[in-house]
């Protein structure tokens, strides 16, 4: 850009003559200069990247794998106190099962049926 755009650009500016909406009317030049962003992105991470891709892709790997050894260790846990809920629930009913079947009341005595 040359200065003498420069210039009216910013006379249009402070006049309050400038639309600001104008860029984004232009979806292609968006996408453009994101594709742009994105190739540079990629450039300067290659260039810049301190180990190889090869020890990149084994360091994600291996920390995915933990991830998903602490994901099954926890599904574990829920699992087994899901258990023991679920037996010491079993428990409370029975426990009380056993007082209402002793019960004075005549409509909690077990009735023998022949």
């Amino acid at each position: 850009m040359d200065s003498r755009k420069l210039a009216r650009i910013g006379r249009a500016v402070l006049a309050g003559d400038f639309d600001f909406q104008a860029p984004s009317r232009h979806a292609s030049y968006g996408l453009a200069f994101f594709l742009a962003g994105l190739g540079a992105g990629i450039a300067v991470g290659v260039i810049f990247a301190p180990n190889a891709g090869a020890d990149i892709r084994s360091a994600l790997g291996e920390r995915a794998r933990a991830g998903i050894d602490q994901v099954h260790a926890g599904v574990d846990q829920v699992k087994n106190k899901a258990r023991e809920l679920g037996r010491r629930a079993e428990a409370a009913v029975e426990l009380g099962k056993e007082p209402a079947s002793h019960s004075t009341r005549p409509e909690y005595k077990k009735t023998n049926v022949s």
